[in-house]
C-alpha cells in the first residue's frame, strides 16, 4: 500500500442524549446516556495499492499441449487508487468517567472516486527461444477505468477531554468497503507461427477487482465532546 498527500477533514453534527436510566459507568454522580449524532468526512489526495505478480510454468505434454521443455511466463500488474472521498456516518457514543471520555462506534455510507490500471504480458516459448522474442508466442493486454463508487463506511474510536474547555483529543479508526468491479481487458496474440503455424486469435480477459477496501486511523483535536 502506498499513500501520498492524503488529508482528511471530519465534522461532527450536534449530539442528542438518550438517557439509559442507569448509573454512569466507572463512577460519577450522573446517570448514563447515549450520545447520538453524525460525522461527515471529506478525504483528499490519493491512496494507492500496486501489485505485480510473476508466474512461470511448464506447458509441455502431460501438463499442457506443447512439446517437451516449453514454458509460459506471465507478468500481471494491477494498480488501484482512491481519490477524493466523502463519508456520512451515524455516531453513537457512551460517555464514561463522568463525561471525561467517550468510546463510540460509527456506520454509514461512503462515496469515492476510484481509478485502476491492469496489464498482462505472457510469452510461450520452446527450449532455445528467448521469452518475448519472435520465436515465442506472445500475448499482451492492458486497460484502465475510473468510476465513482459508493459503499459502506464504519469504525469506532475514543474521545478524551484534554482539560482545556471544549477541546477533545480524538482517536478514530475508519474502514471503507467499495465492493467489487469487473472489467473486460482485450488481449492481442502475436507470433503464433512460432507455435507450429497456428493462426493467431485475439481474445479478452475478464478482470475482477474484488473487495475494494481502505482503512484509516487518525489522531486529532476536536471541539466539544
Amino acid at each position: 500500500m502506498q499513500t501520498t498527500a492524503v488529508g482528511v477533514a471530519s465534522f461532527d453534527t450536534p449530539k442528542f442524549p438518550v438517557p439509559l436510566g442507569i448509573p454512569m459507568l466507572f463512577g460519577g454522580p450522573r446517570t448514563s446516556a447515549l450520545l447520538i449524532g453524525g460525522v461527515v468526512d471529506i478525504g483528499t489526495g490519493s491512496r494507492s495499492s500496486d501489485i505485480t505478480q510473476f508466474n512461470s510454468y511448464s506447458t509441455a505434454s502431460g501438463i499442457g499441449p506443447d512439446a517437451a521443455g516449453t514454458m509460459t511466463n506471465e507478468t500481471i500488474r494491477v494498480s488501484f487508487r482512491e481519490k477524493v472521498s466523502a463519508g456520512f456516518r451515524a455516531k453513537i457514543g457512551l460517555p464514561v468517567y463522568n463525561y471525561w471520555a467517550m468510546p463510540y462506534i460509527t456506520a454509514g455510507v461512503a462515496v469515492a472516486k476510484t481509478e485502476a490500471d491492469y496489464s498482462y504480458n505472457g510469452t510461450n516459448f520452446a527450449p532455445g527461444c528467448t521469452p518475448g522474442a519472435g520465436c515465442a508466442t506472445n500475448v499482451v493486454g492492458a486497460g484502465s477505468f475510473n468510476q465513482t463508487r459508493s459503499g459502506f463506511i464504519g469504525g469506532g474510536g475514543l474521545e478524551v477531554l484534554t482539560g482545556i474547555p471544549n477541546v477533545v483529543l480524538a482517536f478514530d479508526y475508519t474502514y471503507m468497503n467499495l465492493g467489487s468491479i469487473s472489467q473486460t481487458i482485450p488481449l492481442v496474440t502475436t507470433n503464433c507461427a512460432a507455435a507450429g503455424g497456428i493462426a493467431c486469435t485475439n481474445s479478452a480477459e475478464q478482470v475482477r477487482f474484488s473487495n475494494l477496501t481502505m482503512q484509516r486511523f487518525t489522531v486529532g483535536v476536536k471541539l466539544g465532546l
